[in-house]
């Protein structure tokens, strides 16, 4: 229940579940509850309580952050807008002469690398992959929502394949060591489809927030012993210099595939040295005798030939191979990314942004740009940053398809492994909680399943006054729709809000009204079971409706019971978390957070409990033939047909009022019944699939409530919305 950092005692309460789905407590009622009261918690820091366990608050004095800021908080330098432009203008006559011989070298082939990228630039067609394929990055940093963190995490579930690039300014006279400062990632779900994520490290939130949180079990989600990361180079030690942000554990990076290997070992395969270049290095035998041989003895390390007759695949620094067939004339010489792509598609992987200012932040929303220059750098380097890691994706699918196993080697064995890890679906669970959520970490993994927990303080079922804190209005746009959308499951931690201010039977409508747009608007979740409801906590904080606590209880206690007899009628879960008054914090609505253990364990088990009944009925529907089913469904729509006779009511109806009318009269009351049948000797009769539904009705519906004289008063009121 508690850490052990906390809470120490001979006793361990635990919440299990009882056959109707109530969690109860596991031990007898005579003994004492283990959750301190109240008073006990505010006597004082160490606080003794029953059984003689130790409860001490949390220490909070460690909460500055470790997060390396390169930046120093000096102003951004900002990105330029083409950084091999005077790359281009070297030559012998433009060189420093204040540098070295090996120095002018370097110097001036790095001046004939630029201009070769530029010819190709200017011959081959540009590599794009369609963005329909990816659609836009996402970026993550102190400035991404919480939401948008949750949504990422429902996305890349079951994806177990990764492309991953970074990088990094280089060393500067200040500055002699290189900054890191992006990581990009490729979540591949399939060939066609994928997510690319640009985690820009030097504006990441404070690592005591719970937005930093949310990104490090992201990170954790990404670089799991479960998934295989791919790389155009040793990814290892593309990550190393990235684990001082403490969003990842290098350690788990277990399954690794290096591309660029690959793909030079692939090549080779495919385009031999010619019978000419291999000869060249083959023995000759003629018809001279020994003794007439001139025997010299030479020093072979002179030669320097890298040829190896065991490994004629190999490249070694002799070969006369045509550049087109044999590009790399060294041994272990590895292949580009833009010489790969361009051999390869015959198209021009545009380069030009490599020695960039990457930590200047690439997101517009960081406001770290000064003009519009500055905005078209960035644009241009996010768009260099997603082609690094969508061309090593493309190369690896162009291979995997045209490669021949007719002998299996290590590569191809491996490949086979990971193409084999389709992505799979694993459920995953949506808290919609008030403030009794704020404890609930916002992303929770499980082996069998994952939770996101979306918090609103202050939300109730349905608010008329403000829709940002309305369930009703909120579950129909995003973020939240794109999350119950994806979702498996949705749980409700809500409640109190509307319970403190509204009578429980028209809670208890509204959320009648809830149900009805989730499980139209999602029909996922019209499957038994995929919702669940909590009931709502002890409250002994009055209202302006309820002014005594007594009136509050009393009505706190009727929304539970009305909600657990709706279950049986909705199909939905109702979850009693067993929480009393004992646990509240000093404000007398809350949950203390030092019982958010408690509340937390109650929930995973009501889902692994959940679990089990879905797989049993699973299995159950599986294993029962067509015959069965019919009767099945015939025997539950003569049970709803018995039911709906029991809850009638009976009222006189004038002829004038039709069908239309009569629907949108009762729908305007939020009446909901279940059967209209046919009016006989102007009488109506409305059949209701539930007690509570009838006693509702029969509130609002006064016995002539269906005369003339009320349908042309109510008709004028309402004309303009009928016939709209």
């Amino acid at each position: 229940m508690y850490s052990n950092r906390y809470y120490r005692s001979n006793y361990h309460q635990t919440p299990v579940f009882s056959s109707n789905n109530t969690i109860t407590s596991s031990y007898p009622h005579h003994v004492p509850s283990l959750l301190p009261t109240t008073e006990q918690l505010y006597s004082s820091n160490s606080l003794t309580i029953h059984h003689n366990s130790l409860l001490q608050f949390p220490d909070l004095s460690g909460n500055s952050s470790r997060i390396a800021n390169w930046n120093g908080g000096h102003i951004i330098n900002q990105p330029h807008h083409n950084p091999h432009e005077r790359l281009l203008h070297r030559s012998v006559d433009t060189c420093p002469t204040h540098l070295n011989v090996n120095q002018k070298s370097k110097w001036l082939k790095t001046g004939e690398k630029a201009r070769a990228n530029q010819n190709l630039r200017l011959a081959k067609p540009t590599f794009h992959w369609p963005e329909s394929h990816y659609g836009t990055p996402v970026h993550i940093h102190n400035r991404t929502s919480l939401a948008s963190i949750q949504i990422i995490v429902q996305k890349i579930a079951g994806t177990h394949l990764y492309t991953i690039d970074t990088e990094s300014d280089k060393p500067t006279h200040q500055n002699r060591q290189s900054v890191p400062a992006l990581i990009q990632i490729q979540a591949i779900h399939n060939e066609e489809s994928a997510t690319v994520l640009l985690l820009e490290v030097q504006h990441l939130p404070d690592r005591n927030t719970t937005l930093f949180r949310a990104i490090q079990q992201l990170c954790q989600i990404i670089f799991s012993v479960n998934n295989t990361i791919m790389a155009w180079g040793d990814i290892i030690r593309e990550l190393y210099p990235f684990q001082q942000f403490d969003l990842f554990d290098i350690s788990r990076v277990i399954h690794v595939f290096n591309i660029q290997q690959w793909f030079t070992s692939e090549w080779n395969k495919k385009h031999s040295h010619t019978s000419e270049c291999v000869a060249r290095h083959q023995p000759t035998a003629d018809d001279t005798d020994m003794e007439d041989c001139l025997i010299c003895v030479v020093n072979t390390d002179d030669l320097d030939d890298e040829f190896n007759s065991c490994g004629t695949n190999e490249d070694y620094n002799t070969c006369i191979c045509a550049t087109d067939i044999r590009p790399y004339k060294s041994k272990g010489a590895t292949w580009s990314l833009q010489k790969a792509i361009h051999y390869s598609f015959n198209q021009t992987l545009i380069k030009s942004m490599t020695l960039n200012i990457w930590s200047c932040g690439l997101d517009r929303c960081l406001n770290t740009w000064d003009t519009n220059q500055d905005i078209v750098a960035r644009q241009n380097m996010i768009l260099y940053a997603t082609n690094d890691i969508i061309a090593p994706t493309n190369l690896f699918f162009h291979l995997y398809h045209s490669i021949s196993y007719n002998s299996i080697s290590i590569e191809a064995s491996h490949l086979n492994t990971i193409m084999s890890t389709s992505p799979s679906k694993q459920k995953s669970y949506l808290i919609i909680a008030d403030s009794h959520g704020k404890n609930l970490n916002s992303i929770i993994m499980h082996n069998d399943y994952h939770i996101i927990t979306h918090v609103v303080s202050g939300i109730q079922w349905i608010n008329k006054y403000n829709q940002n804190l309305c369930i009703y209005s909120l579950i129909q746009q995003d973020p939240l729709a794109h999350l119950i959308n994806s979702c498996t499951h949705v749980l409700f931690l809500v409640g109190t809000n509307s319970a403190r201010n509204l009578p429980a039977t028209r809670v208890i409508n509204q959320i009648e009204t809830v149900l009805d747009v989730l499980q139209s608007k999602y029909p996922h979740l019209k499957h038994n079971k995929t919702i669940s409801i909590i009931a709502t906590f002890p409250c002994l904080k009055e209202s302006t409706f309820f002014p005594s606590i007594s009136l509050l209880k009393a009505n706190i206690s009727s929304y539970n019971e009305l909600l657990q007899t709706l279950s049986h009628t909705r199909k939905f879960s109702y979850v009693d978390l067993n929480v009393t008054v004992d646990h509240l914090s000093q404000d007398k609505m809350h949950v203390h957070h030092l019982c958010k253990d408690l509340m937390l364990d109650a929930i995973m088990k009501h889902i692994n409990n959940l679990m089990i009944q879905i797989d049993n009925a699973i299995l159950k529907t599986k294993n029962r033939s067509q015959e069965a089913t019919t009767r099945r469904n015939k025997s539950r729509h003569m049970k709803l047909k018995n039911k709906q006779k029991a809850f009638t009511i009976i009222r006189k109806i004038h002829s004038t009022w039709s069908l239309k009318h009569l629907k949108y009269f009762l729908k305007h009351n939020e009446i909901k019944y279940g059967r209209l049948p046919e009016t006989y000797n102007h009488k109506l009769r409305i059949q209701f699939n539930n007690l509570l539904h009838l006693k509702h009705a029969e509130n609002i519906l006064p016995t002539d409530i269906f005369s003339e004289i009320n349908f042309h008063t109510w008709i004028r009121e309402h004309e303009q919305h009928i016939f709209s």
